[in-house]
């Protein structure tokens, strides 16, 4: 049995529902992402609050951790922010009827581009040193995405969890090709075929 070791509320003046979490590399720090889109960072192991900002206009949906910042999504907004909450690089979704779901760093770019998930089952690519989303979307499933992480050992893919339960890796540097996982079979096709 796993007891509660410490509680203690990011914010006591304004209690609000946490939507993710996310320790640093070295476990030193805890980034939490709320409803509202607040961001906070807390020290370990006593959970003290380091920072918090508004970061997002609506709930933070995903966390992934760089070396020394973290990128933080919402459905409409993505933004890469330091440990104190400086925002160094931020875009918003302009695409209608879409909604962001979750960031991931784009393998063998050098933590210079992100791969940013659709749920209408696109990926876009956003250049972090032009702050623009740098290609237009790509199709990558039919039944839309909830998920990336990554990457995958070595090779450069990216895992992506899709709305109707399937799991693909995905490679930016193969033209988007699609590796999906059916059973205990592994196929591959392009993108235009996978979903």
């Amino acid at each position: 049995w796993l007891g509660e070791l410490l509680a203690v509320p990011l914010d006591p003046r304004f209690p609000e529902p946490v939507t993710t979490v996310q320790f640093d590399h070295h476990y030193e720090a805890l980034w939490a992402g709320t409803e509202s889109g607040m961001l906070y960072t807390v020290q370990c192991p006593m959970l003290s609050r380091f920072a918090s900002w508004q970061a997002h206009p609506s709930a933070v949906l995903d966390l992934a951790l760089l070396s020394d910042c973290a990128v933080s999504v919402s459905s409409s907004r993505v933004a890469l922010s330091t440990n104190g909450g400086y925002t160094r690089a931020a875009a918003n979704l302009v695409e209608e009827g879409e909604s962001w779901v979750s960031a991931v760093v784009e393998p063998t770019t050098g933590s210079s581009r992100l791969l940013i998930a659709g749920s209408s089952g696109h990926v876009y690519t956003h250049d972090l040193i032009t702050n623009k989303v740098a290609k237009q979307p790509v199709a990558i499933a039919g039944d839309g995405l909830s998920l990336l992480r990554g990457p995958v050992g070595h090779r450069g893919a990216v895992a992506a969890a899709t709305a109707a339960g399937r799991v693909l890796l995905i490679d930016s540097r193969t033209k988007w090709q699609v590796w999906c996982a059916a059973g205990a079979r592994v196929c591959c096709a392009p993108p235009e075929h996978a979903g």
